[in-house]
C-alpha cells in the first residue's frame, strides 16, 4: 500500500471464505475480514488505516446493526413527515382501536397491506401467514379470529391471495423442511382441484396460468376453512359480518374481488 493513500472501508474490506465442515457446524466458520485501526503517515502526518482481523460473527453483527440503523432512521423520517402531518389521527389511535376489517393475507414482503389499499393505520386488523391460510386447527389463527369478531366487532373479513406466491409454488415440490410441508397441507386441496380440471401445462404461459388458478382457488379454499369455525358460522347467520376473497396482482398492482 502506497504511503499517503487513504482507502475507504469499502475499498479495503477483505473477506476470505473457507469452511470447516464437521468441526464448528457453522457456515462460513472461518471467514474473516479486516477493519481499520490507525497509524500516522510520516509525510502528511495524517492518520492512516491499519488492518486487524475481524471474525465472521463480528462482521455479520455489523451488517445487522446497519439494517437496524436503517429502520431507526426510517422511523425518524416517518415521525417528521407522516406522523407529524397526521398527528391528530395518531393521537386518537393511541387511545384504542376499532378496525372494521380483519385482513388475512400472505407474509410475502412484497405485499404491504395498508399501502396497496391506501388504508390508514387503525382500519385493518391484520393476520398474515405463509399462503394466506385459514387453518382449521390453529390456536394462533383462532385467537385472532375470536378477538377480531367478538371484541373488535369487525364487520368484514378479507382473505387475500396474490400472484407469484411462493407457498403455491412449493405445493409442487418435495420439501425437506420440518414445518413448511405441514403448514402447506392446508392449501394442497386447491392444487388438487385445479389439476383435476386442466391438462398438465407444457408452456411457460400455461404454467403461469395454472399457478394463478391455484392461487385464486386457494382463496376460495381458505374461505371454506374459515366458515367451519362456529364463531364465523354464527356471525354469518346473524349477518353481523361478511366474508370476501381478494386477489392482488404484483405486476399490475390491481386488487380484485374473486369471491
Amino acid at each position: 500500500m502506497g504511503v499517503g493513500r487513504v482507502l475507504s472501508f469499502s475499498q479495503i474490506l477483505i473477506q476470505t471464505d473457507f469452511f470447516w465442515a464437521g468441526l464448528s457446524g457453522k457456515k462460513n466458520a472461518g471467514r474473516f475480514s479486516i477493519i481499520p485501526k490507525h497509524s500516522i503517515d510520516p509525510q502528511s502526518q495524517q492518520r492512516l488505516p491499519e488492518y486487524a482481523p475481524q471474525s465472521a460473527e463480528a462482521y455479520e453483527t455489523q451488517e445487522i446493526q446497519r439494517m437496524i440503523d436503517q429502520l431507526l432512521e426510517g422511523n425518524k423520517k416517518f415521525r417528521e413527515t407522516v406522523f407529524k402531518q397526521n398527528f391528530d389521527h395518531y393521537q386518537e389511535l393511541a387511545k384504542g382501536q376499532s378496525p372494521p376489517v380483519l385482513w388475512i393475507g400472505c407474509s410475502d414482503s412484497r405485499l404491504q397491506t395498508g399501502h396497496i389499499t391506501q388504508m390508514k393505520p387503525g382500519h385493518l386488523f391484520v393476520q398474515r401467514n405463509i399462503g394466506n391460510v385459514a387453518p382449521i386447527h390453529d390456536w394462533n389463527f383462532a385467537t385472532v379470529l375470536e378477538y377480531a369478531v367478538k371484541h373488535l366487532k369487525v364487520k368484514d373479513i378479507v382473505i387475500c391471495g396474490h400472484s407469484d406466491c411462493g407457498a403455491i409454488k412449493a405445493l409442487d415440490k418435495e420439501l425437506d423442511d420440518v414445518y413448511i410441508p405441514l403448514w402447506l397441507n392446508n392449501a394442497i386441496e386447491a392444487k388438487n382441484r385445479v389439476d383435476s380440471k386442466i391438462k398438465k401445462p407444457t408452456t411457460p404461459e400455461e404454467t403461469r396460468n395454472r399457478s394463478r388458478m391455484i392461487e385464486q382457488e386457494n382463496v376460495r379454499l381458505q374461505i371454506e376453512h374459515l366458515k367451519t369455525y362456529p364463531l364465523i358460522k354464527t356471525a354469518l347467520k346473524e349477518k353481523s359480518i361478511e366474508v370476501h376473497g381478494l386477489y392482488y396482482d404484483l405486476e399490475t398492482g390491481a386488487l380484485t374481488e374473486i369471491v
